[in-house]
């Protein structure tokens, strides 16, 4: 039997193993197999993938290896890896991957586990890697078992199964595949299964068939408290709060320990869920306490704030004053601040958001800085608070700041220049990362370069992307700018390679090193399609630079993308959207992926909200995302405030979000094409 092990993940395309290989030569053989592939010719493909295995350069040895164990059979694939871990010389996470694989595909158990059990010893793994090889190894171990008629290691295919604290994709595949093998009769086993799947009824079944009233939390391992956890949790069929306290006592006679961290914190969950805010919090505390590593202790702490927060913003303040300095990944907050800043601003408690500032000085992000104290500028500005009460800061100093944090957003820093009359160029010239770049290793560089410039020669934008994006960190900015450029004037004949031009010019402006100049906006921000949008901004009374801030945002100019709830094109519009413009401007057949026909679509909704709102640029913004009756009601509820403290105020994160994502792309191409200054822009924008 051929064990398919049907997922390559990605985590193994492109790891530290080129920087293997004795030489550094590519060639075409990689480009060429990959174009017979797509002609559907897999014989001369593989022919090309051979040869490219004696390339010399790790990079393109590695891909061609990956093609090749797609299409050959399993002997070769076999030879192939065995081949490529001799020529590394060593051995290295991404071909192991593929060399454990053809093992197994070829039924040589044993080699594939001891091959299992030395990359596990490795301790540069990655959750994804170290899952996939322990896949491998159960795998391997039950087929030696099997084909030799014992299953005397029972225990270690449970053990496999149960040692992490949620279940993940090979589990799930390691289930499907044995799921009538004896050790899978165990209820605990399939209970866990229901569980990931959220089937709580047939996990509710197994409970209260197999487990009854002699159900035990104590006998519980750490993976199985979590999987039972939730099961009460989201089951939705017991007492929460007298599970919270059975869980919450185990743990405290359990003591210090991992189970105890589970058992705390699912206590938290479940008292939180009975509106035992009290009860949850000092759960959440003691889960913290017990925490075993730093990931897991925010996580604690997290939900412990969050607890406070619900039951009174005073209650947030002060346990964030107190467990502030313990916090280990201030990121990991920031939607806790942002929460926090909203109900404030939505409640006009416009003294308490800027009494707060030591606490997000201390405490926060600095991408959250910048945002908070673009807004405390504001209101000291607009005289919302008592100048007096906070005569140490000054507005110009708080504009300045976020202009200088280089984890600003760039909607802050747009509207912070435009504040301080700061020229268009010099704001955006901030935005720049000028560190010196320097290479973790030159061979690596020196081999991922000449690998990309095959691929720009073979016009395999994708494939190069692909690459890049996963070798980034050993290439600098100057040689990103110099891709970007490139593939730029391949797109004039070529429209699919749009996104990539807008992806490799971000990478060059936010990548450590030189060849950053204004020129590089203009591939950020181009004027693809200029002659629809110029025809149908004007023919619909729109602002071009407002209508390229849009498409720029809604689709990075892929007129083919279509997004998880069904938007499709340049402008993201929705099927039932389209029909109803197509009935008002009389087209009965279109193509949304038609870019014309979507540009106008787009412009004829987005000048309709426009109206529709009175003229107010930034509202049919945030409708185009939101809908035009909840931005109505937002208007209604939070009257009289500049549209800019507006926007800060609305309850959704993606309104707010994608109101300010617009606004700055119009700003940009106001300024880069239209002789616009970033003032006016706003300003037109914001009225």
């Amino acid at each position: 039997m051929q064990i398919k092990l049907n997922r390559i993940p990605h985590f193994v395309v492109l790891s530290l193993c080129f920087m293997l290989s004795a030489g550094c030569s590519a060639s075409d053989s990689y480009f060429l197999g990959m174009e017979q592939l797509d002609r559907g010719n897999t014989v001369k493909a593989q022919k090309y993938f051979e040869n490219a295995l004696k390339a010399n350069n790790s990079v393109e040895e590695y891909l061609a290896l990956q093609e090749l164990c797609k299409i050959a059979p399993a002997s070769k694939r076999l030879a192939y890896t065995k081949k490529c871990k001799k020529t590394t010389h060593c051995l290295e996470i991404d071909v192991d991957n593929l060399y454990v694989q053809s093992l197994v595909d070829n039924r040589q158990y044993a080699k594939a586990f001891d091959e299992c059990e030395v990359m596990l010893e490795r301790t540069d793994l990655s959750f994804s890697q170290r899952t996939w090889f322990q896949y491998c190894k159960a795998v391997s171990l039950l087929e030696m078992n099997r084909s030799a008629g014992k299953y005397n290691f029972e225990d270690e295919y449970v053990l496999y199964f149960m040692q992490e604290s949620a279940v993940n994709d090979y589990h799930k595949e390691f289930y499907l595949r044995y799921q009538d093998e004896d050790f899978f009769q165990k209820p605990f086993l399939k209970f866990r299964v229901l569980v990931a799947d959220k089937d709580y009824l047939g996990a509710k079944k197994i409970f209260e068939e197999e487990y009854g009233k002699s159900f035990s939390l104590e006998s519980l391992k750490p993976s199985q408290i979590s999987d039972f956890g939730k099961f009460i949790l989201f089951s939705q069929k017991f007492d929460n709060a007298e599970w919270a306290k059975k869980f919450a006592d185990v743990a405290l006679q359990k003591g210090k320990c991992r189970e105890s961290f589970y058992l705390h914190f699912y206590a938290g969950r479940l008292y939180d869920k009975a509106k035992n805010l009290k009860a949850a919090s000092d759960e959440f505390l003691a889960s913290a306490d017990c925490s075993f590593s730093d990931s897991t202790y925010d996580n604690a702490l997290w939900y412990y704030l969050s607890e406070r927060k619900t039951v009174s913003e005073a209650d947030f303040l002060v346990a964030l004053e107190k467990y502030g300095p313990t916090i280990k990944n201030k990121g990991y907050y920031s939607d806790l601040f942002e929460q926090v800043f909203v109900n404030m601003l939505s409640g006009r408690r416009w003294t308490s958001f800027c009494n707060i500032n030591p606490l997000v000085s201390k405490f926060a992000s600095e991408k959250i800085k910048g945002y908070y104290n673009y807004i405390f500028a504001r209101l000291l500005q607009e005289g919302f608070v008592n100048r007096s009460s906070f005569s140490s800061f000054d507005e110009e100093k708080l504009f300045h700041s976020v202009i200088e944090n280089s984890e600003s957003s760039t909607y802050y820093i747009m509207l912070s220049a435009k504040h301080l009359g700061m020229t268009p160029k010099a704001a955006l010239e901030t935005l720049f990362v000028n560190e010196e770049f320097s290479s973790p290793d030159e061979k690596t560089t020196k081999e991922v370069i000449e690998f990309l410039d095959y691929a720009l020669k073979h016009k395999r934008i994708k494939e190069l992307y692909s690459v890049y994006k996963d070798f980034r960190k050993y290439v600098s900015s100057d040689y990103v700018a110099n891709l970007a450029y490139k593939v730029n004037e391949l797109a004039k004949k070529n429209e699919s390679f749009y996104p990539y031009v807008l992806r490799l010019a971000s990478w060059a402006i936010f990548t450590e090193g030189g060849g950053k100049n204004l020129d590089l906006y203009e591939l950020y921000y181009p004027q693809f399609y200029k002659n629809e949008v110029h025809e149908m901004a004007e023919k619909y009374g729109l602002d071009k630079y407002l209508m390229y801030g849009l498409i720029h945002s809604e689709s990075f100019f892929d007129k083919n993308v279509e997004s998880f709830a069904g938007a499709i094109g340049l402008c993201q519009l929705m099927p039932s959207t389209a029909s109803d413009i197509a009935k008002k401007l009389k087209i009965s057949e279109y193509d949304l992926k038609d870019a014309g026909t979507n540009i106008e679509f787009g412009c004829f909704y987005f000048a309709e909200m426009i109206r529709r709102l009175d003229g107010s640029v930034m509202s049919a913004i945030v409708s185009y995302n939101s809908g035009i009756t909840r931005v109505r009601n937002w208007h209604k509820k939070y009257p009289n405030v500049p549209i800019d403290i507006f926007i800060e105020m609305l309850p959704i994160q993606e309104s707010r979000g994608y109101g300010k994502k617009v606004l700055s792309a119009a700003a940009i191409y106001g300024f880069l094409y239209y002789d616009t200054t970033t003032d006016e822009v706003i300003n037109s924008i914001l009225r």
